[in-house]
């Protein structure tokens, strides 16, 4: 059976892995809602034109990712989403990854340019299906492969991109560079998660070890999002270094409440 759009046969990706994709975008999006099951192992193998082993793959690590949760006889469900607690509405955060030093290699896995899925769209704000790049990197410190990078642009903003290397290997410098896209701030959130196979044999670690996922949007002057990165960090290799410091006019606002209340 052909399968649907969205699964991309000659792509290096594994079919699991791209399923996993599509079930993501699914539950991100709301079209498959928290307590209710999603599709059937053999629903799935319909849809998607993927073996029955496939599918069992990446409904596992949907579990190990913590975002369904199976009932023995009745399916699987999804399962109530995560909470985001702003930390930053009285302190002023900055964080970056600690111990990069050393010698660093990117090596590109895959850079493609495909249509854009709906949650991807969602965060870029662009229609769906409207071509975007997907570009995967992994990251190396003296031969050690710490980071799995990927990155999610609108080809209209930088056509071209991946038709030939980075300047001096940085999409950054490449797209101030090339494109004269200036990005002015970034939103960053983090998570644990545990690595699957496709994960875990880049990294080279095992299936199950912990990794921090950290989402980054990036925008320039005016709010517009240009891109959207997914970095998936060793937690045995990486630490965060995080800097809180009051914010000044905040700080006055809390003297000035406290001295009306003396």
């Amino acid at each position: 059976m052909k399968a649907q759009k969205g699964i991309q046969r000659s792509s290096i990706i594994p079919l699991y892995y791209q399923l996993l994709e599509i079930l993501i975008d699914q539950i991100e999006t709301g079209l498959l809602k928290p307590g209710n099951p999603i599709p059937s192992e053999n629903e799935l193998c319909r849809t998607y034109g993927v073996s029955k082993n496939t599918v069992l793959q990446a409904i596992k690590t949907l579990q190990n990712k913590r975002l369904v949760y199976r009932i023995r006889g009745k399916g699987t469900y999804v399962m109530d989403p995560k909470i985001s607690q702003n930390i930053t509405t009285l302190l002023s955060f900055s964080s970056e990854v600690v111990g990069m030093n050393g010698a660093l290699k990117n090596k590109a896995v895959e850079a493609k340019q495909m249509p854009a899925l709906p949650a991807i769209a969602r965060h870029l704000g662009i229609k769906e299906t409207e071509p975007i790049y997907h570009i995967q990197i992994l990251r190396e410190v003296n031969g050690v492969p710490l980071a799995l990078q990927t990155s999610f642009l609108p080809a209209e903003l930088c056509p071209g991109l991946i038709d030939r290397p980075f300047d001096d290997g940085s999409l950054f410098k490449t797209l101030q560079h090339r494109f004269n896209i200036v990005i002015t701030g970034v939103n960053e959130t983090f998570q644990a998660v545990k690595a699957d196979n496709y994960e875990a044999k880049l990294l080279s670690i095992a299936p199950g070890d912990p990794l921090i996922l950290l989402e980054r949007h990036s925008y320039v002057e005016g709010g517009r999002v240009v891109e959207l990165v997914r970095t998936l960090l060793r937690g045995d290799r990486c630490k965060f270094n995080i800097e809180l410091k009051r914010d000044q006019q905040q700080e006055a606002s809390l003297v000035n409440s406290a001295g009306n209340r003396t």
